[in-house]
């Protein structure tokens, strides 16, 4: 059984300097979860991967960058 929640941190930058390093922060957050909902969202995720790619868009630039030809 589980607890129906999670907890996600998020980490970042305070303060910077370029020859000091970063000072960084954390903040974590707990969220509500619902254990139910895991399979039908695995579901859905491996149909999209396994579906057709959809047709790239002009002003998309992932898409631009996914028709590029690398040596």
């Amino acid at each position: 059984k589980t607890a129906n929640r999670a907890f996600l941190a998020f980490y970042y930058p305070e303060h910077c300097e370029v020859h000091s390093g970063l000072d960084m922060r954390c903040k974590v957050i707990e969220v509500q979860t619902d254990a139910g909902r895991v399979q039908h969202l695995l579901e859905k995720a491996a149909r999209i991967l396994k579906g057709k790619l959809p047709a790239a868009g002009k002003e998309c630039e992932y898409c631009r960058w996914r028709e590029m030809k690398f040596p």
